[in-house]
This record gives structure tokens, C-alpha cells and sequence, in this order.
């Protein structure tokens, strides 16, 4: 009996974009494994999750995942004090790419940060938009 598994990658930052996203492909390429990605189509905002910060037990995950050496200083500071690069937009070849190689792509909102810590709050016509 065959089985199947799928795969998902979410995108979240310009650099999983640019450094992470081509690994997966090669690495899915030699292993004859198709995937569905999922990209943002809008700017980097990962600094404005420090918010979080006051999360209970964020700070505790944070220390365990090991926060600056998996993101990267400047990922940490897109949206803060830098300007967050656009993800999707910066990467047009690499999203024909991830087409090409026979894998799928779908859109992984446009703001990941906005729409992560915000959709609880949204009204119904808001997130309809």
C-alpha cells in the first residue's frame, strides 16, 4: 500500500525566502518530493513581533528556539527601525522557479506579522477585504 504525505512550507521572513525556499527545492528535487508553498505577498514585518514579548511564556519559547541565531539580527529589525523588504515581489524568479519544479504555490497572506497577531481581532468585512 503506497502512502502519502504532504508537505507544507510557510514563508514568513525575506530570508526564508532568499536562502531557505532554494535549499527545500534542491533538496525536494533529489528526493522526487513535491511540496505546497505558501509565500507572503507583502513586506517582511517580522521586527513587529516584538510586541509579543509580553505573550506569557514567549520570551521562554524564544530562548528555546533561539530567536536572533535562526532569523538574523537585521530579519529581527524588518518593520521596526527597518524598512521590510517585499518578499514575493523581490523573488519573482524563484516563484516561477517553485512552479517549475512541480511543486504549488499559494499566498501566505499579504502582512504575515499583521495577519497573525490580528485576525482574531478583525471584524468579518475586514478580513473579507
Amino acid at each position: 500500500m503506497k502512502k502519502t504525505i504532504g508537505i507544507k512550507v510557510d514563508v514568513d521572513t525575506f530570508r526564508g525566502m532568499r536562502e531557505g525556499v532554494p535549499s527545500l527545492i534542491a533538496l525536494f528535487g533529489r528526493t522526487g518530493v513535491s511540496a505546497s508553498f505558501f509565500v507572503p505577498m507583502g513586506r517582511d514585518h517580522t521586527g513587529r513581533t516584538v510586541k509579543r514579548v509580553f505573550r506569557k511564556g514567549f520570551l521562554r519559547k524564544a530562548g528555546r528556539v533561539g530567536v536572533v541565531e535562526a532569523y538574523g539580527l537585521r530579519t529581527l529589525l524588518y518593520g521596526l527601525v527597518l524598512p521590510g523588504p517585499q518578499i514575493a515581489r523581490s523573488h519573482r524568479s524563484l516563484l516561477a522557479r517553485i512552479k517549475e519544479e512541480g511543486h504549488e504555490l499559494g499566498i501566505h497572506g499579504l502582512d504575515h506579522v499583521f495577519w497573525h497577531d490580528k485576525i482574531r481581532a478583525l471584524s468579518v468585512e475586514r478580513r473579507a477585504r
